[in-house]
């Protein structure tokens, strides 16, 4: 991105991504070969701007760049066709946004590697789901997984230090009827963190192969597994800690059974309900362990933000290459955010720093800081006494 754009708030939040590193992947992939007026990084900032204003669709972008000076001037064009831009949403390889995605990856690690870690003995946290987008079968038959059905899998990874600040390291687009399983070596990589996923990544010989490698993780038992107790009390527990078991156990039946022991842990959700956890970190406190299986949500309220508050479930484009620029792209924005949020040094939430953005977005940088840590003013005097 160019000097010119660390003038507006729009301009300084698209200078956290790298020029350098965007012009060698656009030329790596020859993204922008043959192309005359709307390159690659224009069409990244349209795009971004899109998923900031939460654009309906095409006919929004065409009208906002002819009507919209300071939009112009970001981009370098004084107008755009819808034609035009149905035809550069499929025309980019994805591999340029992917790697986007990655290098801010690099930049939100370093922030959140600063931060301390709310359990010592668990460190880095990362959690390990997926989330089907559903397509219209009449317009992406490319993704057809049911006779009636169409969708993309959103296999993703989240990590953090502290719940409250989690962000996406890892992700993977699928068609919707990839099981979960048969990616979860892929996102279980090394040993410097402990890894939280749920039932539907079961895979004992996998497991075995995680903990011969000393690699932590936590799950949760099916009702129908079958195990045998080798230790009834593997720890002492406060039982108003919510704690109900903390067994040692070897999974499967005689002829599938794990060469490793894992851990039994019994607890109860928020709701009451009993849940069992397994693991195969036997030094960890089993009531923080069953803390950290409670913020598996937060990979959970995750993807409904993107839903929400990002253009991730309705696309500008039908092809595969659209979709899956359009979902990296919402990632990238939502990185965007969380390296804004902490850039500005606030505690609010990234959904006010988003309004914020989207308010002052021809603003100067200084204008955001002081909005984003302005107290909000007292709109009412409170009840008065009456006067006789």
């Amino acid at each position: 991105m160019d000097n010119a754009t660390l003038k507006s708030c729009f301009g300084q939040w698209l200078s956290l991504v790298d020029p350098e590193s965007l012009q060698a992947s656009i030329a790596k992939h020859g993204a922008d070969r043959y192309v005359k007026k709307l390159s690659t990084s224009a069409v990244l900032r349209l795009f971004l701007y899109a998923q900031l204003v939460n654009a309906s669709g095409l006919r929004d972008l065409e009208i906002a760049v002819r009507n919209d000076d300071a939009l112009q001037q970001e981009l370098g064009l004084d107008s755009i066709s819808i034609s035009q831009l149905s035809r550069t949403c499929a025309r980019i390889p994805t591999d340029v946004f992917r790697g986007v995605f990655l290098d801010l990856v690099k930049k939100t690690m370093a922030t959140i590697h600063t931060d301390k870690p709310y359990a010592p003995l668990l460190g880095l946290v990362k959690i390990i789901d997926s989330t089907t987008i559903p397509l219209c079968l009449s317009k992406y038959q490319w993704a057809t997984f049911r006779k009636t059905k169409a969708g993309v899998k959103v296999h993703t990874r989240i990590c953090f230090h502290q719940p409250d600040r989690a962000a996406p390291d890892k992700v993977q687009i699928t068609s919707a009827n990839v099981a979960d399983s048969k990616l979860l070596s892929r996102f279980v990589d090394s040993s410097d963190a402990m890894y939280v996923f749920d039932r539907g990544y079961l895979d004992y010989a996998m497991w075995d192969d995680f903990c011969e490698k000393n690699i932590r993780f936590a799950t949760r038992l099916k009702e129908n597994a079958v195990y045998d107790v080798l230790d009834w009390n593997w720890s002492e527990f406060d039982e108003q800690s919510g704690i109900i078991h903390d067994n040692l156990i070897r999974l499967g039946s005689a002829s599938k059974q794990m060469v490793h022991q894992l851990r039994r842990i019994v607890t109860l959700d928020t709701k009451g309900n009993r849940i069992v956890i397994l693991t195969n970190d036997y030094f960890t406190p089993a009531d923080e362990l069953a803390e950290l299986y409670r913020n598996r949500w937060k990979i959970e309220l995750f993807f409904r933000w993107m839903k929400q508050h990002l253009k991730t479930t309705a696309f500008f484009g039908t092809s595969q290459t659209a979709v899956e620029n359009q979902i990296y792209i919402a990632l990238i924005a939502y990185l965007l955010m969380f390296l804004a949020q902490h850039d500005l040094s606030t505690t609010a939430s990234l959904l006010t720093v988003q309004r914020l953005l989207k308010t002052l977005l021809w603003k100067t940088w200084d204008e955001l800081l002081s909005a984003v840590h302005r107290k909000a003013a007292r709109t009412s005097r409170g009840r008065q006494k009456r006067r006789e």
